[in-house]
């Protein structure tokens, strides 16, 4: 009976079948006492052996654990690290002025004239849009000298800058578009001073005996407008004189000067 148990061993619900079997055997003389404790599992199976399939499984979770925890503690290290600042934007700044230079800035501002015709040419300019004289009062002369010259005296010391020399609505001449002097000047013109249209060309009679100090502008023939080739003959000129009055604004004195006598002396500009 032993030797029968045996191969069954490990088998529990044969095992108990066989037992019952042999117990009502009558060719059985006696079972062993106590019989043999079942094992967990029969004999002669070979211990379980890990599938290859679990350990690449437990492989696998392992590798993504261990990626997990590496992510969590990257994301940590950032979160506590301070925001990167951001660049500030790039500005050009302007080199700094100098006192000076804005004070020659100024000034070139205040005495060029880009419309500054050339010295051989003379500006027209519209009538009564002259610049305007600080003086309220001019002393001086308008000397026809030919068809080569004309000149304007400053009989007394003054600011001719307001003079328009005018030959027709649309032909007007403002002596300070012509002579640099005007626009550079910051004190009245001295007695014997003479401003002196000359024919660039042409034989120039003497200078006035009355001039001390000469600025001549010299012309192309085409820009002779005194002188009329036509007719060979000196034009009627109306000399306009802009002034300044007290309280702002200005006034517009007139007085028409012809060739004949040479010299018009401007009486209507002074009292």
């Amino acid at each position: 009976a032993e030797r029968q148990i045996i191969p069954y061993y490990g088998g529990k619900r044969e095992y108990d079948q066989l037992i019952a079997a042999l117990r009502q055997a009558p060719f059985v003389d006696a079972l062993p006492d106590p019989l043999p404790e079942p094992p967990p599992s029969p004999l002669g199976t070979p211990p379980a052996q890990p599938a290859r399939r679990s350990l690449w499984l437990r492989l696998g979770v392992t590798a993504a654990l261990v990626l997990i925890v590496a992510v969590a503690l990257a994301a940590l290290v950032n979160s506590g690290s301070p925001p990167a600042p951001a660049a500030p934007p790039t500005q050009t700044a302007a080199p700094p002025t100098s006192t000076a230079t804005q004070t020659a800035t100024v000034a070139a501002t205040a005495t060029d004239d880009p419309t500054e015709p050339p010295d051989s040419t003379v500006a027209a300019a519209s009538p009564t849009n002259g610049p305007v004289s600080a003086g309220g009062e001019l002393v001086a002369a308008l000397i026809y000298e030919g068809e080569n010259a004309l000149t304007f005296l400053m009989v007394e010391a003054g600011d001719p800058r307001g003079i328009t020399l005018i030959l027709s609505a649309d032909e007007a001449y403002p002596l300070v578009a012509s002579f640099d002097v005007l626009r550079l000047m910051s004190e009245p013109l001295p007695a014997g001073t003479c401003l002196r249209f000359e024919r660039a060309n042409g034989s120039l009679p003497p200078l006035p005996t009355a001039c001390n100090e000469r600025f001549p502008v010299r012309l192309n023939d085409s820009d002779v407008f005194w002188w009329s080739d036509a007719s060979v003959s000196a034009r009627a000129i109306r000399v306009e004189f802009t002034r300044a009055v007290a309280g702002g604004g200005s006034q517009v004195l007139q007085q028409v000067c012809s060739p004949t006598p040479p010299r018009c002396d401007l009486v209507e500009f002074h009292e």
